[in-house]
């Protein structure tokens, strides 16, 4: 069905525009219009992770059945688009069915929970979802338009604010959007490279506690213990549109494991002085160094305004490699000095793995500065033990 001839059909029994309305809704029984919240359960791709969170409309009447959801652009085949903030995104309206079944085929459960709701604001909540629908493409903002806070918003919008939460817990008043968002993450690769990519406004623990209801999973609580109209906004119990087994295991090499290896390595070079493990610990620093300022400088990514992980990671080892015996004790220093403070820092702003990391690139330019410092030694050993011989000679 197409978007004109659903806009007619909604003519004949919705009143989008007061005038234009031919049934009143004093003879409409309430389950004329059904809205319901869905929930995909979480994937395996990290765009994916925390699920996702839509809108089902219904009108059993005339068979109309859809989902509107903020859908973007595969961020898997466009990871560079993804990377640089040029991903795009929009509100889409999809058949039930045909939205199910794209989550069957990635074996993903789909649920919903039904709202209790007036037919008047159901009717309000259908076009406010019509009107984004014809609203143009906007760029890939998981902060300000992620699913579940569209949700939100499209609710709150829809009851002209008439919404009364419960209590906002401090698992939501005193975190970051960032700590609330890592948190849902199972996987712990997964939580680790988000909160590699993610900071900026992400750290901010004083926004609008609304605003910080950013996983799916989340939203549900939050609007099970909320009422409207006098009645729970939404059931609890959920109805299954598609359910199945999911076993997710997690591997015991761990991003944290990962990085007390590097630090070990890092840590034994300073004894070993193997030039090519220096080399090897220096190419991983600097690579991730520029990725990080590439995503400061140049992305237009959200979220990317500022990463606390710049400070260990940045290109500024390699820029003074000429002077490498001179700045390693200052670069280990300020490392060290960083390490002690995000980890101190009342809020979570970067994974325990990272701080390992961090205090590994420190280790490593700093064992540097020991090398040359061991080989000048070693020199003047060499050079004042010939000399002694030569005198001994020719005495």
């Amino acid at each position: 069905m197409n978007f004109i001839r659903k806009k007619l059909l909604l003519l004949l029994f919705l009143p989008l525009y007061g005038h234009a309305a031919t049934v009143s809704l004093d003879n409409l029984p309430e389950d004329f219009v059904e809205a319901s919240v869905v929930i995909a359960s979480p994937g395996d791709e990290l765009y994916t992770v925390l699920g996702h969170a839509s809108l089902r409309m219904q009108c059993p009447a005339y068979k109309m059945d859809y989902v509107f959801s903020y859908e973007a652009e595969d961020a898997s085949s466009h990871a560079l688009k993804y990377l640089s903030g040029q991903l795009r995104m929009g509100v889409r309206m999809i058949p039930t069915e045909t939205f199910v079944d794209s989550y069957k085929e990635e074996g993903r459960s789909v649920a919903e929970y039904k709202l209790n709701l007036p037919i008047e604001v159901k009717q309000h909540l259908w076009q406010i979802l019509d009107e984004g629908v014809r609203m143009h493409d906007v760029p890939y903002d998981f902060l300000r338009h992620g699913c579940a806070l569209s949700v939100l918003q499209w609710l709150i919008q829809a009851t002209d604010g008439n919404i009364t939460f419960a209590p906002w817990g401090d698992e939501v008043r005193e975190k970051s959007r960032k700590e609330i968002a890592c948190g849902a993450m199972e996987n712990r690769w997964h939580r680790f490279v988000f909160s590699t990519i993610v900071g900026g406004e992400a750290y901010d623990t004083e926004s609008d506690v609304v605003g910080k209801v950013v996983v799916p999973t989340q939203l549900v609580d939050v609007l099970s213990k909320a009422t409207a109209y006098g009645k729970p906004l939404m059931e609890k119990e959920p109805h299954f549109l598609f359910q199945t087994k999911e076993n997710r295991t997690q591997t015991p090499f761990s991003p944290l494991v990962a990085g007390v290896l590097i630090l070990a390595l890092a840590v034994g070079n300073v004894f070993l002085r193997n030039k090519y493990l220096y080399g090897a610990l220096m190419v991983a620093q600097t690579t991730a160094g520029i990725f990080l300022t590439y995503l400061l400088l140049f992305s237009d990514l959200p979220c990317t305004e500022w990463n606390w992980l710049i400070i260990p990671f940045n290109p500024i080892p390699a820029l003074c490699w000429r002077w490498r015996d001179k700045v390693g004790t200052p670069f280990g220093i300020i490392t060290l000095i960083w390490a002690a403070g995000v980890a101190l820092y009342p809020h979570q702003l970067v994974e325990a793995a990272h701080i390992v990391m961090g205090m590994a690139a420190g280790v490593t330019f700093f064992s540097h500065e020991k090398n040359v410092k061991f080989k000048i030694q070693n020199s003047k050993f060499k050079i004042d033990l010939r000399s002694s011989l030569l005198t001994l000679g020719n005495a």
